[in-house]
Parts: structure tokens; sequence; C-alpha cells
């Protein structure tokens, strides 16, 4: 059995930390906010499947898995308040939580299933995050220029990740689970987080899409030629067509005729030819 100690993080995280955090890198900011965003509803559901595995054991088998169930809980139960109290501050940044009400919500579905199930997707995403603490801590140079409370802070959770990352595996074999069916747990996590972001993918094609369109028609105009775009009269200023949230279709690639050799230069600051 794995000891476990429940540390407790003496760090500030009263005090605000600027929008771009880390080492003002808006990239790297981001992606840790976005860690850290799923980590509160991740680590509840994490700390569920634990204890109901354990509850379905065997008398004698609960005493084996008594004191290193009761560290994994202490562990994520730390981290979920601590990454709280940081998501507090993005929220006051005006970064919305969509993820967890939408993966809460589908985390409904484990209600009143076999236990090893829950217990199978903790196993697998357990390995994932574990995997990604120590790739973390063996590459301390992601963090640099951040602020050293919260370098603190995201260290010290993967070392904890990285010490009870066999815990739910374990306790998911006691149980009779076996390596298949954590790779259905692992596939059953997948679908689950497919399904949460199938709406945020939706919408950053599009997204993505109109960015390609403008990208396109700048490029073309950058070189001397004119290309047929789409517009419309709107009813008022700002005011979305009827049709808006439809995609639109991305322009054709160019006629041969107007191909030319070399890189597509970024545009001049000369306005657009008239039509």
């Amino acid at each position: 059995m794995t000891e476990l100690v429940v540390r407790r993080l003496l760090i500030d995280l009263e005090t605000p930390f600027a929008r771009h955090w880390c080492g003002g890198d808006a990239f790297r900011s981001a992606l840790f906010n976005a860690l850290s965003m799923s980590f509160p509803v991740g680590e509840q559901f994490f700390i569920d499947a634990v204890r109901d595995g354990h509850k379905a054991l065997p008398p004698d088998q609960q005493a084996q898995f008594a004191d290193e169930v009761r560290g994994f809980i202490g562990q994520e139960a730390t981290h979920r308040r601590i990454h709280a109290l940081f998501n507090g501050h993005l929220d006051q940044q005006g970064l919305a939580n969509e993820w967890a009400p939408r993966a809460q919500e589908r985390m409904k579905l484990f209600a009143g299933a076999d236990p090893r199930h829950p217990l199978a997707v903790t196993a697998a995403n357990e390995h994932f995050t574990a995997l990604l603490a120590e790739w973390l801590l063996a590459h301390p140079e992601v963090l640099q220029g951040a602020e050293p409370r919260l370098v603190t802070m995201w260290q010290w959770h993967c070392a904890e990740e990285s010490e009870h990352k066999s815990t739910a595996f374990d306790l998911y074999q006691a149980l009779g689970g076996n390596h298949e069916g954590a790779a259905v747990g692992a596939g059953m996590g997948l679908l689950m987080g497919s399904s949460v972001g199938a709406g945020n993918a939706q919408s950053a094609g599009y997204g993505s899409q109109r960015g390609y369109d403008s990208a396109y028609v700048q490029c073309m105009y950058a070189r001397g030629h004119q290309v047929p775009v789409y517009g419309r009269m709107l009813t008022s200023p700002g005011a979305p067509g009827p049709d808006y949230a439809a995609p639109m279709a991305p322009p054709p690639p160019p006629p041969h005729r107007w191909r030319r050799t070399g890189p597509c230069r970024a545009p001049s600051r000369r306005p657009p030819p008239s039509r």
C-alpha cells in the first residue's frame, strides 16, 4: 500500500494575480487555467468513485486499503479546495467556466452504476494526470516567469498526483477489474469529455472558419486580386441576420491563372481596390 501524506499548502490565494500570470504568456496561462477549471468537479468525482469503490470491498480488504484511501481523499479534497480559490480569481477576471456544469450533468449517467465503472474512469484519468504531472516536474521551465506562489501550487499538485497515481487502479483491481475494463473506463471518460466539449468545438470551429475566410481575402487583396466576398445589410448595427449561426463554406482556392510563385505576404496598408 502507498503511504499518502495530506499536506497543508500555505500560499496566498487571496491576493489577485495577473491575467497572464505564467510569465506574461497568454497561451500557457490559458492552458493551466483550463486545467484548473476542471479540477473541483473532477476531483470530487474521483473522491466519490474511490470512496464508493472502497465501501464495495469485503471487510478484510477495506481494512487493507483504509489508510491509502483516506490519504487519497485528503489529497484530492485539498486540491479541490485550492483550485476553487484559484478559479475564483479567474471568475473575477471574466473567464467563465462553462465546462463544469455540463460535466456535472453528464456525471449523473453514473447514478446507480456498478462502482467499478466510475472507478475505471478515475483510474484512467489518474493515469493521464500522472503523466502530465511527471512531465511538468521534469520540465520546470514551463512555469518560468510565473508568480512563485503559483509555481508552488502547481508543483505541489503535480507531486501529489504522482504519489497517488495507482490508488484508483489498485482498488479497481481489488474489485475484480482488469486492464481491459480500465481501457473501457478510459473510453467512457473520453466519450464524456468529447460530448462535453462538442458545443465548444462547434463554436470554435465556426470562429476558425471565419478567421480562415478573413485571412484568405486579405491575402488575395494583398496580391492585387479581387475576391468576391459574402455581405448583407443588417437591420441595425451589430444585429445578426436570421441565418448568422450557419457557418459558411470555405472560399474556393484561386483559379490557376491567379496563382503566383512565392509565399503570400502580409496585407499592405493601402486600401483594397474599388470594386
